[in-house]
Formats: structure tokens, C-alpha cells, sequence
């Protein structure tokens, strides 16, 4: 017990203190024991895997029985299977492409003067850039210089290199 006086001295521990560490050090010795214990008598499991395969294919066929869709029925799937056309004249005109592309100004746009809708013209900058920007203006005041933008939250040096020859300072 003369070590655990030592140790107690150099640690700083009360009598009950060290107590409770060596009680602590004790049960995780024990469970670090018992673990060992548990684990050399559990068996090794065999593997078991081709008749698991047979049951889930066998419950996977019975699942695709009771959900297949009738035969008179069209499934999304063949809906979906383009088929050939026999004339060219049959086909379908392409669809014009609706998504929205980037506006480009026409003129230089006053990024101190412009309006949501100016503002929007630039492009990498849509409604809601262009909102923050007037945001940022009325809370802020003017911008002394084009690439001060990049204060904005969503604008980057990217951004501001897309249209710093397009928009000004005045």
C-alpha cells in the first residue's frame, strides 16, 4: 500500500478520492475481463448465406407475384420505351428550351442606381441577388468600386468577373 500512498501524494488525492480511482480501475479491469470471457465462449457462426439466398429469392418471387401489375395494363416502364417511328414526318418538333438563361445587360448598369430590374440583367445575378444588392446599398450606402459587391452575401470574385465590364460605379 506504500505505492498507493506515493501515488496519492503526487496526484494530489485525498484517502477517498483514491478510493474511488482504484475502484474505478478495478471494474473496468473486471469488464475488460468479462468481455473476454464472453467473447472466447460465444461459437463462431457458420456461414449461412446460400440459404439465405434461396429464401429471399423464394420470398422476392412470391412478392413480384402478389405486385405485378395485370398483363392488360401498360407499366410505367413501357410507357416510358420510345419506339421507332416509322415515317420521319411522324416525329415530334423538338421542344424549345424554356429554362432560363443568363440576361445580359444591353448597356452599363449603375450598381448604385439600379433597379431590381436592371440589376437583374447582369449576369450571375438573378431576383434575389439583385434584392440583396439593393439590401446591402440602402443599409450601407453606394459601393465605391464594382468589386465592393463581393461584401454582398452571394457574390464572389467569380461573380463580380462576370459582369465588372458591364456594371459601374458612378
Amino acid at each position: 500500500m506504500r505505492w498507493l500512498y506515493h501515488l496519492q501524494q503526487r496526484m494530489a488525492l485525498t484517502q477517498y478520492e483514491s478510493i474511488v480511482l482504484l475502484v474505478i480501475i478495478g471494474f473496468a479491469l473486471v469488464g475488460g475481463g468479462m468481455r473476454l470471457v464472453k467473447e472466447q465462449l460465444m461459437p463462431i457462426p457458420e456461414p449461412t448465406l446460400p440459404a439465405d439466398h434461396a429464401a429471399f429469392a423464394a420470398a422476392a418471387a412470391e412478392l413480384n407475384a402478389v405486385f405485378a401489375p395485370p398483363s392488360d395494363e401498360i407499366t410505367a416502364s413501357e410507357a416510358e420505351t420510345p419506339t421507332a417511328p416509322s415515317d420521319v414526318s411522324q416525329t415530334a418538333t423538338p421542344k424549345p428550351n424554356t429554362s432560363r438563361k443568363a440576361p445580359v445587360a444591353s448597356g452599363p448598369v449603375n450598381v448604385n442606381t439600379g433597379t431590381l430590374a436592371e440589376l437583374d440583367r447582369l449576369p450571375g445575378v438573378g431576383p434575389a441577388l439583385a434584392q440583396r444588392i439593393i439590401d446591402y446599398r440602402e443599409a450601407y450606402g453606394a459601393f465605391a468600386r464594382v468589386a465592393s459587391l463581393e461584401r454582398v452575401r452571394g457574390i464572389g470574385p467569380k461573380t463580380v468577373a462576370k459582369f465588372e465590364d458591364i456594371a459601374v460605379v458612378e
